[in-house]
């Protein structure tokens, strides 16, 4: 009995795998399919004079990094829909009748689920951590663009000194802000109203003991015609050349462009970093957080929405496969309605983000145990 459980669990675990893995080329595909007749124009456009292939080719690229987008985005709920097709399956074929009759527990059946959830969100995890902060100046284009095109600034705060920081145009590829200003005027850095401008700044990224920030060649007024606080004299760093400044801020180059959803595609241990030292206003900040709480309850919300739709699509009183895959739907849809409902919440500040993420997680696992003794056995 052991070694068929342990056979039939390789089977259920296949079986989930096989139907991720159909559900996304289905989606991906259809995505790629609707976006890209929708947005022929902007491909055409980047592919100008360069013939077919040269705009097919271009595409390939575009969906090729968008596909580690779309399996983000959609991966959690294919996870949930794979669950509930295998257990569909195994009603439709008569597969559940003799595993029950020979003793075996209904809940049996969820730990080859289980495992494939953590087989998936390991791969989520990989993606989120490792593939989308490299990729990431390839998805905050629109159609046509790419990363090596300017886009236009907006301006941000540096709420930690006061200071704001803008430009005419930001090159992604290079992390360059072209036309930048700082206006220190306000700030806690500076005694009288001034504004460093620059024709070209550069962001670098923090390497050991050297900070974050942004170097700015050719900067004016010059660095010896600042009046610096103290605070000051510790973020503004001269150059040897005595024509630029460094100038240390955590305000990266990605919070200058789509600022409201960038950080989506920072990895963990940056967003925590974020979050810690905020620089955007509350609103953003709020976000920052509601999306940090959601990365790590993912998984959980995952393996609830199996205990749901176990009872739901096995049920004692059961009266067709379709009427329970629809009672499963409903009760999946209710939980992701309430789930947005709480964030929109949280991003108001009506309640605060850890509430928000908390309580759909805490109601979805009140509805598993209610639902549990629905089961047939």
């Amino acid at each position: 009995m052991h070694v068929v459980g342990k056979t039939f669990d390789r089977y259920l675990l296949h079986r989930f795998l096989f139907m991720f893995v159909g559900f996304f080329a289905a989606s991906m595909g259809l995505f790629a399919v609707v976006d890209g007749f929708t947005n022929l124009d902007g491909f055409q456009s980047a592919t100008r004079d360069q013939g077919t292939l040269s705009m097919l080719a271009f595409m390939g690229r575009n969906y090729l990094y968008r596909s580690s987008w779309v399996f983000d985005l959609i991966g959690p709920t294919l996870v949930t829909m794979s669950a509930v097709a295998v257990i569909a399956l195994l009603i439709r074929h008569g597969e559940l009748n003799p595993l029950l009759a020979a003793g075996v527990p209904t809940y049996r059946l969820s730990r080859p689920l289980i495992v494939g959830v953590i087989v998936i969100h390991v791969f989520l995890c990989a993606n989120k951590e490792f593939v989308l902060p490299r990729i990431a100046i390839h998805l905050t284009d629109t159609h046509g663009q790419s990363a090596s095109d300017a886009q236009l600034v907006e301006t941000q705060p540096d709420r930690l000194t006061g200071m704001y920081i803008s430009g005419d145009e930001l090159i992604r590829a290079t992390r360059t802000l072209r036309g930048a200003e700082f206006l220190l005027g306000g700030s806690r850095l500076v005694r009288e109203y001034v504004t460093l401008k620059s024709n070209e700044a550069v962001y670098y990224h923090s390497s050991g003991s050297e900070p974050a920030g942004w170097k700015l060649i050719d900067v004016q007024p010059r660095f010896e015609e600042l009046k610096l606080t103290d605070l000051g004299a510790k973020t503004i760093i001269p150059q040897p050349n005595g024509t630029d400044v460094f100038v240390i801020t955590d305000v990266s180059c990605d919070q200058l462009h789509n600022k409201g959803t960038s950080f989506k595609l920072l990895s963990t241990p940056d967003l925590i970093r974020r979050v810690q030292r905020p620089t955007s206003g509350a609103s953003i900040q709020r976000a920052q957080l509601l999306h940090l709480h959601e990365r790590l309850t993912r998984p959980i919300l995952n393996i609830i929405g199996i205990f749901l739709v176990m009872p739901l699509l096995i049920r004692r009183e059961s009266r067709s496969l379709v009427s329970n895959i629809a009672v499963s739907m409903a009760v999946l849809a209710l939980i992701v309605g309430l789930t947005e409902t709480f964030m929109y919440m949280g991003k108001a500040g009506l309640i605060s983000p850890d509430t928000a993420i908390w309580i759909p997680l805490m109601i979805g696992g009140a509805m598993a145990a209610w639902l549990s003794p629905r089961a047939q056995t």
